[in-house]
């Protein structure tokens, strides 16, 4: 009966009219068994209040459970955020769809990447560095570089100035964006009719040409160099497409270097010289066009600067003659520049030449007086700052203008002032028998042939007869006021002996030392002066 009523529990029983739910326990301590009677009802209200208190604990696990990830993901926890803050996005403002932000900046980074690798690699290449192994070329086909082309060519842009203003004067951002902005014409023109890519070379935008296989097996055609020293070419026109662009819509001036061909990659560092070569051409032939190394293979090894045209320029600036001096300079640069046909090497010396020139002629005409001008010219600053020789002709042009109107405006003082440096140079040293034009002119640190010729113009006479009549009058005052012998008068005027003073004295007085004494002993003798 136990184990049946066990077996069964619990179990429903209806007991006068009432549905009771009936269990069965057992006794641990005697072998009794329990029963227990709860009415179903009861059963159901304690249940009821059981499933609305887990529903409730449920609803309210929920909803911390919600708030609590949301504090952690949403409050305190930011990788998307800050994901796109470091791809360069607001941290303030999210973009609407996320994963396409992430997706195109990603591929913005990987895209400089790759640029930055390839420029290094090239570069790298270019100098010397590396050589061109079975690795490299698979790191450069990765980053853009065909390895797979006929020939290669390599050309480098200068941005000379932007706008008003000079590169070498641009900030760091403007640079930035100018070489942007020369990259993406370039890339734009000459991507019609050539494969190029971009690199960064030395600082400058630069560019891998290749020349890929046409159906007859060969490249197109090369650079020609006319009869009268122009360039031609497909790829030239192009290249000058470019200037022309940069020039016109964007205020640029830009100058294209470039070199010769190779078939291999590996011959790089050699088209790299060429290109270093062309670059220094710029000394020659300017800035704003392209300069080709092949145009450079046979310069001449002289320049023509004659001492005298030299010495005719000097003369013009210092007598206040700008369009002499400017067309002694015109002169000079038609002969040596007019037909690009000078070395790099040869260039720069006579651009040493010129430059020295302007400043030993500013030095002859200035000194520590004319300190004020010379600060506000600035020649040696302005001349050693070109990089042209074009720019050296324009600033020299500029100079020769400003010294002759100075010269011109001040002649007339510098005219007084330096009349008066002779004369008191003359009181100082005419007792020496041996001063001459030569001695006096070195005295004042002046050219003799200028000296004369300024003498002449001021009082009339050369310097050795006013110096004879200055010795003379200076002789006449000791005869009359002193009691000196000719001859000792004639050592005291820098005669030099009695018979020099006689015969100057008879040329200009026409009369002999002696007599002159008598006749002036006479005349104070006749008005009573003791």
């Amino acid at each position: 009966m136990k184990a049946l009523i066990r077996a069964a529990a619990p179990f429903g029983q209806t007991i006068d009219g009432t549905r009771y739910i009936i269990d069965v326990h057992a006794s641990y301590a005697r072998d009794w068994t329990y029963l227990t009677a709860v009415p179903e009802s009861r059963v159901a209200e304690r249940s009821a209040v059981l499933i609305r208190i887990s529903l409730i604990g449920l609803i309210v696990c929920l909803v911390v459970g919600f708030l609590s990830a949301y504090y952690q993901t949403v409050l305190r926890y930011h990788p998307v955020r800050r994901l796109i803050t470091s791809l360069g996005g607001s941290a303030d403002v999210r973009p609407v769809d996320e994963w396409r932000f992430i997706e195109e900046s990603v591929s913005a980074q990987r895209t400089m990447h790759d640029r930055e690798l390839r420029s290094y690699t090239l570069a790298q290449l270019a100098h010397g560095s590396i050589g061109l192994t079975d690795d490299i070329a698979a790191r450069l086909e990765e980053v853009g570089v065909p390895t797979d082309a006929v020939t290669y060519g390599l050309i480098a842009t200068v941005v000379e100035g932007v706008g008003a203003e000079s590169q070498s004067g641009a900030d760091d951002e403007l640079r930035s964006a100018a070489h942007a902005t020369v990259e993406r014409v370039f890339v734009d023109t000459l991507s019609r009719i050539r494969t190029i890519v971009p690199f960064d070379l030395d600082s400058m935008p630069a560019f891998i040409v290749s020349f890929p296989r046409a159906a007859d097996g060969e490249p197109g055609p090369e650079t020609t160099i006319l009869d009268d020293g122009t360039l031609r070419g497909e790829f030239l026109d192009a290249a000058r497409a470019a200037l022309a662009t940069l020039r016109d819509e964007h205020g640029m001036i830009v100058t294209v270097v470039a070199g010769s061909r190779t078939a291999s990659l590996s011959d790089l560092p050699r088209l790299y010289r060429e290109v270093r070569a062309a670059y220094e051409y710029r000394l020659v032939q300017g800035t704003g066009d392209v300069i080709v190394y092949k145009a450079l293979e046979s310069p001449k090894r002289s320049f023509y600067y004659p001492i005298d045209l030299e010495q005719s320029f000097m003369n013009s600036v210092r007598c206040g003659d700008a369009a002499t001096a400017i067309a002694s300079l015109d002169d000079i640069y038609a002969a040596n520049f007019e037909r690009n046909e000078i070395s790099v090497e040869m260039a720069k010396c006579l651009v040493f030449d010129l430059v020295s020139t302007m400043i030993k002629t500013l030095a002859s005409i200035t000194d520590d007086r004319h300190g004020g001008f010379w600060d506000e010219v600035r020649p040696v600053k302005r001349l050693l700052a070109c990089d042209t020789a074009e720019s050296i002709r324009t600033v020299m042009r500029d100079i020769i203008g400003s010294v002759c109107d100075y010269v011109n405006s001040n002649k007339k003082s510098h005219n007084d002032a330096l009349r008066e440096r002779v004369a008191t140079y003359l009181d100082e040293n005419h007792r020496d028998p041996a001063l001459c034009t030569a001695g006096i002119a070195s005295g004042l640190s002046m050219n003799p042939a200028y000296l004369t010729r300024f003498f002449k113009e001021q009082t009339g006479y050369g310097i050795s007869e006013y110096l004879s009549r200055y010795r003379v009058e200076r002789a006449k005052a000791l005869l009359g006021e002193s009691d000196l012998s000719v001859r000792r008068v004639a050592e005291e005027t820098g005669f030099s002996n009695a018979n020099g003073l006689i015969r100057a004295f008879k040329r200009f007085e026409g009369t002999t030392p002696q007599q002159y004494r008598d006749l002036y002993a006479d005349s104070r003798t006749a008005v009573g002066t003791p």
